[in-house]
């Protein structure tokens, strides 16, 4: 009896987690996700470190910090929300991957 019930844990387990994993490895391959996920950090490098190393403050507190700190800029006097959560790492993201054979064939 334990035996049919590890075999039937090890099957969905497989099904479950394989899907997973290789969807994972598939971003994780992706040098546009790759570029898009480290220059989401720089930007954002205030609000990551203020909700990663704000041991004085509870949860809901770092939140409520994070999302006062603006997040929109003026171009041209008008008003781009997202700049630093979306934008830029977006357009570093593409002047990244789009640049890099351009400058490794140089």
């Amino acid at each position: 009896m334990s035996e049919t019930i590890d075999k039937a844990l090890d099957a969905v387990k497989s099904v479950t987690t394989e899907p997973v994993v290789k969807a994972v490895n598939q971003r994780l391959s992706n040098p546009f996700f790759l570029c898009f996920i480290s220059s989401w950090v720089l930007c954002n490098w205030d609000r990551v470190l203020l909700l990663l190393f704000s041991f004085s403050l509870d949860i809901e507190q770092r939140i409520e910090k994070i999302k006062a700190l603006p997040s929109n800029s003026v171009f041209f006097g008008i008003s781009i929300p997202h700049t630093h959560t979306f934008w830029y790492p977006f357009v570093a993201s593409i002047i990244f991957v789009v640049g890099t054979p351009f400058i490794s064939y140089v």
